[in-house]
């Protein structure tokens, strides 16, 4: 996953007395979720074993970060097919009612029950489509502010 890129800025020289002033910096630049290894190899030198946290907290956090993006994929998955379980029991609870309504002679009711059940089955998909369309959209506008052009 790229990051924003990282800056390194060490101060290399300054003038020692009688020269003309300047400063020479030099700089280093590097995107990613690890640093190069180079500055990995300056991290265990100043402080020994220091590469090997690093590199090992980044798989731990790896770890935890796919865990979690699994634990939400398969929560949404049961969420969705919960949700169209119950639409369908309820739909068809309707379309039963409807069609006892109708049957026991009561065609007025009969009829709106029917109407009025597959009018919330339709308008139910309809926006959860819609719904689900815009979140990828969204989604889409994300992912592209944050790839470079």
């Amino acid at each position: 996953m790229d990051k924003m890129p990282s800056k390194h800025v060490q101060k290399v020289n300054q003038p020692r007395s009688g020269e003309r002033n300047h400063l020479t910096i030099t700089g280093q630049q590097y995107r990613g979720p690890l640093p190069p290894p180079s500055v990995l190899e300056s991290y265990d030198k100043i402080y020994p074993g220091a590469a090997k946290i690093i590199i090992d907290n980044f798989i731990s956090q790896s770890d935890h970060r796919r865990h979690l993006e699994k634990t939400v994929i398969q929560s949404g998955s049961r969420g969705s097919l919960l949700g169209i379980i119950f639409a369908f029991i309820l739909g068809m609870t309707t379309i039963i009612g409807a069609v006892v309504c109708i049957l026991s002679g009561e065609k007025n009711i009969g009829l709106s029950l029917g109407l009025v059940g597959l009018t919330s089955l339709v308008g139910t998909f309809i926006y959860g489509t819609r719904q689900k369309r815009m979140e990828r959209e969204a989604k889409q506008r994300t992912i592209n502010k944050i790839q470079p052009e």
